[in-house]
């Protein structure tokens, strides 16, 4: 095809749109309204996590523990029955996606060994929210340990290095995707306008 015509019909659609205020409209207002409500209110981080905790102890120590998560805005946490002889029905019936179990013997073993694990149980049907339960909690489990002055352990190491995004917001990979799907889709309700 002839540049010559390229060019005339690049400018003719040009002079088109910017004498057009409904065009001006569509590709400058609506692609920047749509940026900021999608990029604030589409949010991949999981909040509210129901999380049961069924304390064995009944201390000072474990309580501060639990207060340490019920400090988090990743978690609503709830005492279960210490009794409960499968915890797995907490994910079962839906009431939990993480259990908190704090042993009889944790203050002691605080004291004699500086040091004494919880048992973390996560549901992991969905395995990428149960990777990042996991983080959140470890993440509670060193601010406890930083306010207590002892070692709260779990009962596996997991030491992942998150690179690049390490607060794990979802904004800063969301949002440039966000913004060529909406490039796209103005691209295309532009032809169907000037059609």
């Amino acid at each position: 095809m002839n540049i010559r015509r390229i060019g005339a019909i690049a400018w003719k659609e040009f002079f088109h749109i910017w004498h057009d205020p409904r065009s001006l409209v569509i590709i400058f207002v609506l692609p920047v309204v749509q940026l900021i409500m999608f990029g604030y209110a589409l949010n991949m981080e999981i909040q509210n996590v129901p999380l049961a905790v069924i304390d064995f102890e009944h201390s000072v120590v474990s309580r501060r523990v639990v207060q340490a998560f019920e400090g988090s805005r990743f978690f609503t946490v709830f005492y279960a029955p210490s009794h409960i002889k499968n915890p797995e029905t907490l994910f079962l019936n839906r009431e939990a996606r993480a259990i908190l179990i704090i042993p009889e013997d944790f203050s002691q073993k605080l004291v004699q060994k500086r040091e004494a694990p919880v048992q973390l149980l996560i549901d992991a049907s969905d395995p990428n929210a149960a990777v990042n339960i996991y983080h959140y909690c470890r993440d509670v489990i060193t601010l406890a340990n930083q306010q207590l002055g002892h070692s709260i352990s779990l009962p596996f190491r997991v030491e992942p290095s998150i690179w690049f995004n390490p607060d794990l917001k979802s904004a800063y990979f969301f949002v440039p995707g966000l913004l060529a799907f909406l490039l796209i889709m103005i691209s295309a309700l532009l032809t169907s306008v000037a059609i």
